[in-house]
This record gives structure tokens, sequence and C-alpha cells, in this order.
């Protein structure tokens, strides 16, 4: 049986929050098209395929921030456009390259605060950006970022709680914690939800399947 295709997808939606999932073996995590004002925040999204965010063209304001990104195939966060977006106080951990910029820099794009760690820092319309110097250099964003080890738990068990020395603490956009804080790794055999689709929205409330 192949990876599912997404965790979570929103079209045609606004004004959505996103928050607090785990999510695993899939192929996206988070999937946006034709959708504005959505924050994504406080998720942990790992092993996946694809990315853990994905936009289309026609998105636009789209805040991501306190998530944890950690050994996903192609991109942790893969962005099409999408203006006027904030990427902050992230962990990006060991994925394909942590920020995907295919149609080029966004218009208006807020990027900072973030934990950067892989051999990728980024990658903007197909040119690869191998560290956070040059993509700094490149963008003019990111002078708060960082690319040490995040000091997780323990990576390999997918512990992804940061330990007391870790240097994501207190480096966060507003001096907060770079990554999630609220959320805790799944007990052994523990449900969760692996694959969330909203199938009705109103002006303030989505219906979501699984």
């Amino acid at each position: 049986m192949g990876k599912l295709p997404h965790g979570i997808k929103l079209t045609d939606c606004e004004g959505i929050h996103i928050e607090g999932f785990r999510m695993h073996g899939l192929v996206d995590g988070i999937v946006l098209e034709n959708s504005s004002g959505i924050l994504i925040a406080e998720n942990e999204i790992f092993d996946c395929k694809g990315s853990g965010v994905r936009t289309d063209e026609k998105c636009h304001d789209i805040t991501i921030e306190r998530n944890t990104f950690a050994f996903i195939g192609k991109s942790g966060i893969r962005i099409d456009s999408a203006p006027r977006s904030e990427i902050s106080s992230n962990i990006f951990f060991k994925n394909g390259t942590q920020l995907e910029f295919p149609k080029g820099l966004p218009e208006r794009l807020f990027a900072d605060f973030n934990c950067l760690f892989g051999e990728t820092c980024a990658t903007i319309d197909r040119r690869v950006v191998p560290s956070l110097a040059l993509w700094r250099e490149i963008s003019g964003l990111g002078s708060a970022s960082f690319d040490g080890k995040p000091g997780f738990v323990s990576a390999e068990r997918k512990d992804f709680r940061l330990i007391n020395q870790s240097l994501c603490k207190g480096r966060g956009r507003h001096s907060l914690t770079i990554g999630p804080g609220r959320i805790q790794p799944s007990a052994e055999g523990e449900q969760s939800i692996e694959n969330v689709k909203v199938v009705s929205v109103s002006s303030t409330t989505a219906d979501l399947s699984w």
C-alpha cells in the first residue's frame, strides 16, 4: 500500500486554523489550494514523501509558524507564489530541502526566526541554495534564523520535544521558543488522524472527514 496523498487539504477556504496535528507517513502533510488567511501552527509533520506544507499559485496571506518539519523527502515547505505569507519560528530538520519556492520568492514574504538544519537550506526557481548564509544573501531574509541542531529529545524515535539546552528556546519570534510548544508525542499504539479532508465550508466553519 502506498502513502496517503495528504493529511489535510483545504480548497477555496479562508480564515481557517490548522493547529496541534501530528502527521506522518503521507505524500504531503498539508495542501492548500486557492485559499487565504490560513494559519498553520503547532504541528509536527515528518516522514512524508513530498512536502510538509504545499500551496498552489492561487493562495495568499498564509502564516506558517511554530511547527516542526522533519525527514520529509522533497521539502519542508513548498510555496508556489502565495504573496504576503509568513514563515517563522519553525524547525526544519533533515528534509530534502528546507524551503522550496518553485516560482521564485513570493511578494512580501516574511521568513525568519527559523531553525534550518539540513544539507540544503532552500531552492528558488530550481536554484539550489545550500547554506543559510547564501539564503540570507539572495533573499534578504533570515537574519534571526540559525542552522544548528535543534536539540530534540530523540529524532531517531520521532520524539521532537526539545531538551533543556536546545538552541531553539527563546530564539523564536517575540523571544518565544522555535517549534511547537503544546503538543506531545503520541503514545505507543495511540490512534491518530491520518487523512483529514475539508468537505464543506461556511464563512466561519469547516466540516472535516477522515
